[in-house]
């Protein structure tokens, strides 16, 4: 995937993110160690997307710029993903994906989150546009094999026509 096309980041940093609240609810007097976790790479997420890049950036972060695209696309946040036993698992999902499908380059894997959420923007307003119910695109469909072969596809055929 290293040959794919690269995405700006503005084009990621163009969509207003939204806050910590919006994605886990408001603040409680107790929240445990997991959801303090979360949401720092919940914020974390939102400064690089802001425009501080994506090199470094761990599969807890990157599941964080999943959920504020979730939650951009389709007006809630990924209430899957408020557990911390679901959050663990997609960590682990992420971080296999990243080192084995991205050879560990975070950037190219926030390249390839950003192109998917944009193709899901169109999909999901031409959905609500026809009246037919949406899907929405969950963690496991985000960080598995199916997309990554439409993006190679989609790479193929920019390379073809540019």
């Amino acid at each position: 995937m290293r040959n794919a096309t690269p995405i700006a980041p503005a084009d990621i940093a163009r969509l207003k993110l939204p806050s910590i609240e919006e994605l886990v609810g408001p603040p409680t007097k107790r929240r445990n160690a997991s959801a303090k976790q979360r949401e720092a790479c919940l914020l974390e997420a939102s400064e690089r997307a802001q425009g501080k890049g994506w090199e470094g950036a761990t599969s807890s972060v990157l599941l964080g710029l999943y959920c504020h695209l979730h939650l951009i696309v389709y007006g809630v946040a990924p209430a899957e993903l408020k557990s911390a036993r679901e959050w663990t698992q997609a960590t682990m999902r992420v971080g296999s994906f990243l080192k084995n499908e991205f050879g560990g380059d975070a950037p190219s894997l926030a390249e390839f989150i950003a192109w998917t959420w944009r193709r899901e923007e169109q999909r999901h307003k031409g959905r609500v546009a026809r009246g037919e119910e949406s899907r929405r695109l969950v963690w496991r469909w985000q960080f598995g094999p199916s997309l990554l072969t439409d993006y190679a596809a989609a790479g193929q055929q920019r390379r073809k026509v540019g």
